[in-house]
């Protein structure tokens, strides 16, 4: 189970995040939706300290941690729990795919190469890259790389999977298939995720929940159908139809 408290973050004198908190079961998976500007990026990433908080409490299994005193030994065990797939990908250029994916079990898990071997070249074919595994990730699709990257974010083998808009920069006709994929990754693996995304109507198929973040707070959470038809909330109305006109 994860657990956040009066959650809070700001950059420099711009405050992000006001003291927002909720709860997530294990094996729960979540989408964070909301305006540009609303916080969505800021949270998730404050969940594994790439935007250090500057208040709150979290909990994710057996770790808990406060964030105006946490230490450098429990930031270290907190990023342990969760693995992260971006936007841009964000993989080792100078790395082939294979090692992409060997690095974070022989480096950050300490699993004994052999075995990571073993398990690099099952992701990779699950994830459909096997005949891609020498290449390096320049000479990939923009889908192919993002393959990469939720491949790697399964190796790490961490709980929670926070994914970052994973799928902004991809064709429309290759979004479906991702979350797919996603949805086959996570199941597989037992992991709770928690998603920003605009897909609204692709992430909708896969989460348990869809939280609505507004202006740094939560104005709306439940599940799907009472996100997309039951909530009364003026705002979230108003973001949804937006979207609609946009699509």
């Amino acid at each position: 189970m994860i657990n956040i408290k009066n959650l809070h973050c700001q950059y420099g004198d711009l405050k992000v995040l006001h003291g927002i908190g909720t709860t997530i079961k294990k094996g729960e998976k979540v989408a964070v939706i909301g305006p540009s500007g609303a916080g969505k990026s800021t949270f998730i990433k404050a969940l594994n300290y790439l935007v250090p908080p500057t208040q709150g409490i979290l909990e994710i299994e057996d770790l808990k941690v406060d964030f105006e005193t946490i230490t450098p030994k429990e930031i270290q065990k907190l990023r342990r729990k969760s693995a992260m797939v971006f936007q841009q990908h964000e993989l080792f250029l100078n790395k082939t795919v294979f090692d992409n994916i060997l690095i974070p079990m022989t480096v950050v898990q300490n699993i004994p190469k052999d075995k990571a071997v073993e398990e690099a070249n099952e992701i990779l074919e699950k994830v459909d890259l096997i005949d891609k595994k020498d290449k390096y990730p320049l000479m990939l699709s923009g889908g192919e790389q993002q393959r990469v990257g939720i491949g790697r974010a399964i190796a790490v083998h961490a709980p929670l999977l926070l994914m970052d808009e994973p799928t902004s920069s991809l064709d429309p006709e290759l979004v479906g298939e991702l979350l797919s994929l996603i949805q086959l990754m996570i199941e597989e693996e037992q992991k709770t995720l928690i998603i920003v995304s605009h897909a609204l109507n692709l992430v909708k198929e896969i989460v348990d929940r869809i939280i609505f973040l507004y202006e740094g707070n939560i104005l709306a959470e439940g599940t799907p159908e009472y996100i997309f038809n039951g909530s009364r909330d003026p705002t979230l109305k108003k973001f949804l139809y937006s979207l609609s006109l946009a699509n």
